[in-house]
């Protein structure tokens, strides 16, 4: 059943990467995004992305060790970190999961969960998330409300 799962898991990661090659390099119109299998919120993310110049390929700054302390402790949700961890993170523990809470600037204040996963993301606590650092997901939130 791993082993399934994981082969759908692959070609649709697979079919997307392709899919989204061919809308950056302009194979793919707008037109012909907003009918694909895509999700409109990733379509969306996509062209907002493609409009402000964003490169996919492009790598998120990382805040210093001591920024990263300063924007962690004066966080307003610094004091929830353990109820999240405890209610969110560790009953996840066994899954995919990632949990991450993100400043308004799109810094990546504390990523948790799957190490691999958010290796697989390129998250780490520290990153600039925002659109214009190039990487837009966890900004998609604050996009749409």
């Amino acid at each position: 059943m791993a082993t399934a799962r994981s082969a759908v898991r692959r070609n649709l990661t697979e079919s997307l990467r392709a899919l989204h090659e061919r809308f950056v390099t302009g194979v793919v119109t707008v037109p012909e995004l907003d009918v694909s299998a895509v999700r409109p919120v990733v379509a969306h993310s996509w062209q907002r992305s493609l409009a402000e110049g964003v490169d996919p390929e492009g790598y998120a700054p990382q805040a210093n060790g001591g920024d990263l302390q300063v924007l962690r402790g004066t966080h307003p949700l610094a004091p929830a970190m353990p109820v999240i961890r405890q209610l969110l993170v560790e009953p996840a523990s066994s899954s995919d999961l990632v949990a991450a809470v993100i400043a308004a600037d799109g810094t990546l204040l504390w990523v948790e969960g799957d190490r691999n996963t958010y290796r697989r993301v390129a998250a780490s606590a520290g990153a600039a998330w925002a659109r214009s650092s190039g990487q837009p997901q966890p900004a998609m939130p604050a996009v749409r409300g």
